[in-house]
């Protein structure tokens, strides 16, 4: 079945279609519990996800990490693991950028979502119009939201 018929199928309408936010999900390869937890949450969830590959700092050479970073900063030299988890999510966001949507969700594979949240997480209609970046996050008892326009 293609992805356009299986679209179809899974949103109701066009405008849903227009409005359903993809999931991408940032995994590393030797975290396979990790997956298969997140996998089976986002499927209960009825979110749709689309895998991405994360960049394992125990498998990256220090100069291929090194290459998008400053040596140092006002806080002092990044740490490797940081460096590769931005890298992975750089590599989400081209992902993403690549489809022409107008949103999507970004997630690392140690998140849990809330029952309550997830129609929002779906459903990009109440996002405000020229929103650039939204970052959604929760610390123990507050949750806070902010967006950059």
């Amino acid at each position: 079945m293609s992805n356009h018929i299986r679209r179809r199928v899974f949103w109701q309408s066009e405008a849903e279609a227009f409005l359903r936010m993809q999931t991408y999900l940032i995994n590393l390869a030797r975290r396979p519990d990790r997956l298969l937890k997140m996998s089976r949450q986002l499927a209960d969830l009825e979110m749709k996800v689309q895998f991405v590959a994360a960049i394992d700092a125990r498998n990256m050479p220090d100069a291929v990490a090194d290459r998008n970073f400053a040596s140092d900063g006002p806080l002092g030299p990044i740490p490797k693991g940081d460096k590769c988890c931005t890298l992975s999510h750089m590599r989400a966001w081209s992902m993403f950028l690549s489809t022409g949507d107008r949103h999507g969700l970004i997630l690392e594979d140690d998140v849990a979502i809330d029952r309550d949240a997830a129609p929002l997480l779906r459903d990009a209609s109440w996002i405000p119009a020229g929103v650039g970046l939204l970052k959604v996050e929760r610390k123990a008892a507050c949750s806070s939201w902010s967006w950059v326009n």
